[in-house]
This record gives C-alpha cells, structure tokens and sequence, in this order.
C-alpha cells in the first residue's frame, strides 16, 4: 500500500503533495501564472527609482528612502512567498503572506505622505 500525505503525515509525504499541489496549479494557469513572475520584474524595477540623498538636509529624505526601499522589498518578497503558498493550495495560510504584503506597500505610501511617521514606524 502506498503512502500518501493523509495516511502517512511525514515530511516527505508532506513535501510530494505539496510538489503535485504546484504541478497541477501552474500547468492549469498556463500563460497567466506569468503574472506573479511579471510583478517581481515590476519590484526589481521600482527599486531603482529609490532615490537615497546623501547627508545634509537631505537625511531625512534618506531615511524615508529607505524605509520605503526596505517596505518595497517586504512586499515583493510577502507577494512571492504568497503566491507559491497558494499555488502549492494552501489558500488561507497564503494570505498571512499577502496581507503582508498590502500592508508593507499601505506604510510606504502613508509614511512618504507623511515623512514625520518614519521614526514611528521605526
């Protein structure tokens, strides 16, 4: 009789179901499991226009920067381990990892309207 990830929980079984979870998954979506790929390209790119200023007056435009650079790669990394926790079929463990993710991008743009919230974020 053969094991499956009911009858025999072991971190194998565990780790297969998963495997044919995401098989299954991604050959079902075809071209528009793309999208996840196309918002990490998106991420990558954004990250180059943070523009940090250098010292002076300019520090706490830096901080803010920053802050925002850091809440980016937050998000891009909460929606890329989102997506392959839902892909793998596990939908409500995934959105612990994408509300992560809104709320990652909400604080950037709340603290880039007001730059005074940076240190309380901090």
């Amino acid at each position: 009789m053969e094991a499956n990830a009911i009858s025999d929980p072991d971190m194998m079984s565990q780790v297969e179901a998963e495997s044919n979870n995401f098989k299954f998954t991604t050959k079902r979506l075809g071209n528009t499991l793309e999208l996840v790929e196309d918002f990490q390209e998106l991420y990558k790119t954004l990250a180059g226009f943070v523009v940090i200023p250098d010292g002076g007056d300019a520090t706490d435009a830096a901080k803010v920067a920053m802050l925002a650079l850091q809440l980016l790669m937050k998000a891009r990394g909460n929606l890329l381990v989102g997506s392959i926790t839902l892909l793998r079929a596990y939908r409500g463990n995934s959105l612990l990892y994408l509300r992560g993710a809104i709320e990652a991008c909400a604080f950037a743009a709340h603290i880039r309207r007001k730059p005074e919230l940076a240190d309380v974020w901090l």
